[in-house]
């Protein structure tokens, strides 16, 4: 029971889908990860308490004792496979002709090593924009709260404080920008401290737009993760060459033989006796099968992740695409602002965003009245 239970934990900690993602994102970061977990989980359970290997041994040892022990020898020990009308090669000539077959007891960690690689951008994104001025996924998640409630005046209540809170964050970011922009015209005026003039070099700052920096950034480590798994899993199973992979669907076996050769020394009186077996290793059935899937589910992802990060690049750098999503108050709201209206549009629906834009507008609207008049005063 208690492995049950760590197995939901573990699953639920992959599995939770948050709010600040889209489809693509979520097959990255969630069905991708959770798949190559259930790989581990089933590999890991055959080579444990399965049979990856059985081997044919000598009639002089065909006994349950030694079929049990040559067979666990082999697979620990590592086995060589031979080409088709090849002789018994000797041990140095198989360590030169590169015969041996020693990794399909690595295939669980190297499948744990990828599923990490497809769950790490979205967690450093998750953990990255908890330090920006809000948390989007707060906001996002208290959104879909509202969403879900019918009560007239706590509905107010909560969708007020929420409004409150979005605002005093794009608010002290435009006083932060319009301190750097204070700083810049009077730097020649006067000089300022080395950290003040660090201060007054951020581009991103400047553009309110830390968030949605983080966020293109986990998008295009997606890009990069899929660029070199396609590569690592292409040499792992033999695709030596990606443009003949499309128009040739065949590829070698060598990399995971089911017919392989192993040798045991057998200590006996007077004599150490070496013992040649010949074995299939049905694990490396299942190998080849999940590895040639995993390497065109990849190559499907790495073409909806390119896209995708495109997209989401012309969307929150082009004023015009901005400027559809929503055409008041832009310089207000700002790239996070604007990126954080997407994740409640999708998660929460239409009308949540519409309330929550409409107290946005409010608060846009008497803060630059009493920016505008500071400004007129000065």
């Amino acid at each position: 029971m208690f492995e049950i239970s760590l197995f939901g934990k573990l699953l639920s900690t992959f599995s939770h889908s948050y709010h600040l993602n889209n489809t693509v994102d979520r097959l990255h970061w969630n069905i991708t990860t959770i798949v190559l977990i259930l790989c581990v989980l089933f590999i890991g359970a055959e080579q444990q308490f399965g049979q990856p290997i059985q081997c044919m041994l000598p009639t002089h040892l065909d006994q349950n004792s030694w079929t049990d022990y040559g067979q666990y020898y082999c697979f620990t020990q590592n086995t060589y496979r031979l080409t088709d009308n090849q002789t018994l090669p000797s041990a140095s000539n198989r360590a030169k002709l590169h015969l041996n077959v020693n990794y399909y007891q690595w295939v669980p960690f190297f499948l744990t090593i990828q599923a990490l690689c497809f769950y790490i951008p979205g967690w450093l994104w998750m953990m990255l924009q908890r330090g920006c001025i809000f948390d989007m996924e707060a906001v996002v998640r208290e959104a879909i709260c509202l969403r879900t409630m019918f009560k007239f005046e706590g509905r107010i209540t909560r969708l007020t404080n929420l409004v409150k809170y979005i605002a005093s964050g794009l608010k002290m970011k435009m006083k932060m920008d319009r301190g750097r922009t204070e700083c810049q015209m009077s730097r020649s005026a006067s000089k300022f401290s080395t950290l003040q003039a660090k201060w007054c070099k951020h581009p991103l700052d400047k553009k309110n737009g830390i968030s949605t920096a983080l966020y293109l950034f986990s998008k295009l480590l997606n890009v990069i993760n899929n660029i070199i798994q396609l590569y690592i899993i292409g040499r792992f199973i033999g695709f030596n060459n990606f443009p003949l992979t499309l128009t040739k669907m065949q590829f070698t076996s060598s990399y995971f033989p089911l017919i392989t050769f192993c040798d045991m020394e057998r200590q006996t009186l007077g004599k150490v006796e070496i013992n040649t077996f010949q074995c299939v290793l049905m694990l490396n059935f299942i190998n080849e099968k999940i590895f040639f899937m995993l390497w065109y589910w990849i190559c499907l992802l790495f073409v909806l992740s390119l896209t995708d990060f495109i997209i989401t690049l012309v969307q929150c750098l082009r004023p015009q695409c901005r400027e559809a999503l929503i055409k008041f108050y832009l310089q207000f709201l700002g790239l996070d602002g604007v990126l954080l209206l997407r994740f409640i549009n999708n998660h929460a629906g239409i009308k949540v965003t519409r309330d929550i834009t409409v107290g946005l507008w409010h608060c846009f609207r008497g803060f630059y009245q009493v920016i505008f008049y500071h400004s007129f005063i000065l």
